[in-house]
């Protein structure tokens, strides 16, 4: 591969005038690679994030879907394009923006610059809102946002705690002009009903009780950005009403004010109730609900969209591993099955939440679906599955969540602990390791404390295989970096002079 062009494209031994005329108006900052054979296919594949990835005419479909595959771990929202030297664009009613029973036709395959523009934009827009997933639903909610961005039409998001609407209000705000400016979320359920008026639009002194000056509210504060309110559904009737007149009118009063504020922010907002229900029964207004919901995004749950799972569970054990270090074997394919068949009542954040717990908790052993099983039943205080209406804000749910996964920590280590202890019962801890090849035992006194007895382990097993770490990870079951991190421990251990096995000797290499 060559160097980069002024536009950020990277060549792999070919120049394609007609890629370069596609990009000359296009954001510099956009990564796209033309890749001219097989040989710099295989060195490429999922190496570096790439917004476009151009393909050259003859690859096979298998390794279209494995190259795919690879960049999706690398740019979630990334997109591959076959372009012939005509230059035709093949196969683009395969990609993501034209994928679905609601997305529009793609472009001709010789507007080529169309259809570029096209999958830069979607894979730009699909970063901005962290939507991770390849089912219809994000697809959709994308294409939605890439239209729904530029205009200040008011947008309704529509979809259950924990399913993603924020995002999608993050996403249409960063994706908008007025990206440089304030985005104010507001959780309404959160907020005082006492005090929510002034919250929203802010009071003049001595307003009331407790006043003792002027206080600006959300919708003066957001100026010109984007105003989020999350939960519309449960705002009082009074509140709706003053509501209306402000998107209606475009200006607000302070409480105790007389004079008139001009509103200049956008409004979204978001709801996990059915308003039309809502309507139907007096609960919310209908020219308010007729007002809010110009453009509709529609986010179903984590369970009405099951092949989400799999490059959410991929994103969030990145994400996690990369933020505290660690390194996890993964899960086997009956867990995977498991977790795409299991009814998610917390959506996307409980799977997030899990993950967390998982990648901390057994960051040395591939998770089976046995083990997911008892972790979520412990999790559910021993219930079943079945999602139970509790009156929580999201929020208050994702904090008992991370409650729990607390007390299950606890559990886990303890439980741990007796397995070791239990192992240990006639005075020695027998066994070969997990990896094979290694045979006999390790004695280990009763009354050793549990680190030590897994340092002792890891000593002989080190003795054994001549200190080739590499190997004894293998063997032990671990990631590498997990056995250096134990031997960085064990070696400021002998440096406080604690009593111990002397593995900090076999540290260096």
């Amino acid at each position: 591969m060559s160097g980069e062009s002024s536009r950020n494209v990277t060549l792999a031994g070919l120049e394609h005038p007609d890629v370069r005329a596609a990009l000359s108006g296009w954001d510099p900052g956009a990564r796209v690679v033309l890749l001219a054979d097989h040989q710099a296919l295989a060195t490429y594949a999922g190496t570096r994030p790439v917004a476009l990835l151009l393909l050259p005419v003859g690859i096979e479909e298998a390794e279209r879907s494995a190259l795919a595959a690879a960049q999706r771990q690398v740019h979630p929202h990334g997109q591959l394009l076959v372009v012939a030297p005509g230059p035709r664009a093949l196969g683009a009613e395969r990609l993501d923006p034209w994928r679905g029973p609601d997305a529009p036709p793609p472009p001709p395959p010789e507007d080529l610059p169309e259809t570029i523009t096209s999958l830069l934009e979607f894979a730009r827009v699909g970063a901005l809102t962290g939507l991770i997933g390849v089912s219809d639903a994000i697809l959709g909610t994308i294409r939605t946002v890439v239209l729904v961005a530029p205009a200040d039409v008011p947008v309704l998001i529509r979809g259950p705690s924990g399913s993603g609407k924020e995002l999608v209000a993050g996403g249409i705000h960063r994706a908008s002009p007025r990206a440089d400016r304030p985005f104010v979320a507001v959780n309404t359920p959160g907020l005082s009903q006492t005090l929510i008026e002034s919250e929203l639009f802010g009071h003049e002194r001595g307003a009331f009780t407790g006043a003792v000056q002027r206080k600006s509210g959300v919708f003066e504060a957001a100026g010109e950005g984007t105003i989020f309110l999350d939960e519309i559904g449960d705002l009082s009737r009074e509140l709706q009403a003053k509501l209306l007149r402000v998107l209606e009118q475009n200006e607000f009063v302070r409480v105790g004010g007389t004079e008139p504020i001009r509103v200049r922010a956008r409004v979204l907002a978001a709801t996990n109730v059915e308003l039309e229900r809502a309507v139907a029964e007096g609960r919310f207004r209908e020219d308010l609900y007729y007002r809010l919901k110009v453009v509709t995004i529609d986010l179903p749950g984590l369970a009405e969209r099951p092949e989400d799972v799999l490059p959410l569970l991929r994103h969030f054990i990145n994400r996690v591993c990369e933020t505290h270090g660690t390194d996890f074997l993964g899960f086997t394919d009956e867990a995977i099955a498991f977790l795409q068949s299991y009814p998610w009542p917390g959506n996307v954040r409980e799977l997030r939440n899990l993950v967390e717990q998982v990648v901390l908790l057994h960051s040395e052993r591939k998770i089976t679906s046995e083990r997911l099983s008892r972790i979520l039943e412990e999790r559910a205080g021993g219930g079943r599955w079945l999602p139970t209406p509790t009156g929580r804000t999201s929020e208050q749910a994702e904090r008992d969540l991370i409650f729990q996964s607390l007390q299950a920590l606890r559990r886990e280590l303890g439980e741990i602990h007796e397995e070791m202890h239990a192992l240990s019962g006639e005075g020695a801890w027998r066994g070969s390791a997990p990896g094979g090849g290694l045979e006999g035992s390790v004695a280990v006194p009763l009354g050793v404390p549990l680190e030590e007895v897994e340092l002792r382990l890891i000593e002989e097993t080190l003795k054994r295989l001549e200190g080739d770490k590499k190997k004894a990870a293998e063997v032990l079951g671990i990631g590498l970096r997990t056995l250096y991190r134990r031997l960085d421990r064990l070696a400021e251990r002998r440096h406080d002079g604690e009593p111990g096995t002397g593995v900090g000797s076999l540290q260096g290499e």
